[in-house]
């Protein structure tokens, strides 16, 4: 399930990416009432079983309705996953495997324990080692917690928008 948060007719969402439809999750919750949170940042706060109930709600949800809260991804820009992080301790692509899969180039030195301390430091480095519409890995870690969620970087803004 890849999580995404998006703007659409200057409104700020969040849903479920496949393939090249977002699934809306604020209206879907709203028509439906299932009392989903209405930001991503709030949605991730309350962990993975969030994720399981979320995955069970949309199995059980008709067509119709994933298709009335559904926009395709290049009617929308995606955003970062999380607006405004507390703090980012580090993400690295370290293994030779992982980078192969992503078609990534090994970096010379490790960058694990990459210490960013601001959203320019994580553009910068988003910019420097990832690539457009790569799948990433970011760890939260959060009051001795840590979630990993799987990214999707999508297309890259051009610099008069970014």
């Amino acid at each position: 399930m890849k999580l995404v948060r998006f703007r659409n007719d200057r409104r700020e969402s969040y849903g479920v990416m496949s393939d090249d439809q977002i699934v809306c999750l604020c209206s879907f919750a709203k028509s439906s009432k299932l009392g989903l949170p209405l930001s991503l940042e709030e949605f991730v706060e309350l962990g993975a079983g969030q994720i399981q109930k979320l995955d069970r709600l949309l199995k059980r949800a008709s067509r119709h309705d994933i298709e009335r809260f559904s926009c395709s991804v290049e009617s929308v820009s995606l955003l970062a996953p999380i607006k405004s992080p507390r703090k980012i301790v580090c993400l690295g692509l370290n293994y030779r495997d992982h980078a192969a899969e992503q078609n990534a180039v090994v970096p010379d030195e490790p960058v694990n324990r990459t210490r960013i301390m601001s959203i320019d430091d994580l553009l910068t480095y988003l910019e420097e080692y990832t690539l457009p519409d790569q799948t990433i890995n970011v760890t939260i870690v959060r009051d001795n917690e840590t979630m990993t969620l799987q990214v999707n970087l999508g297309k890259r803004p051009s610099p008069s928008t970014a």
